[in-house]
């Protein structure tokens, strides 16, 4: 990132003010940087926030990862040599993909 040095100065009404404000923060970014991606005529970059789908999603990931997690501790406290029956977890990771494929492919 370049460092930026230079200042410009504008006069705007509270109205106008507000009104960049609000665009601004429809793209996530300062007014600053709105400001001059608008004036550049630069693409401004929207960074969309998850949907409640995706986050109940993401909860069930991490849950999953969870449980494998205890299952390996479990077998290194316990120095058990017999495989554990995965069939639980590997119907469980399925069923996640399932509902990922169905979500975000289009």
């Amino acid at each position: 990132m370049k460092n930026k040095t230079e200042r410009v100065s504008i006069r705007l009404t509270t109205m106008e003010k507000l009104a960049l404000q609000k665009k601004a923060k429809n793209y996530n970014t300062s007014l600053s940087n709105y400001l001059i991606a608008s004036g550049l005529n630069q693409e401004i970059a929207v960074r969309e926030l998850p949907d409640v789908e995706t986050e109940k999603l993401k909860m069930e990931v991490a849950q999953l990862g969870r449980n494998l997690w205890q299952l390996v501790k479990l077998k290194r406290v316990f120095q058990l040599s017999e495989t554990f029956s995965l069939e639980v977890q590997i119907r469980d990771i399925a069923s996640l993909l399932t509902k990922i494929n169905k979500k975000y492919d289009h």
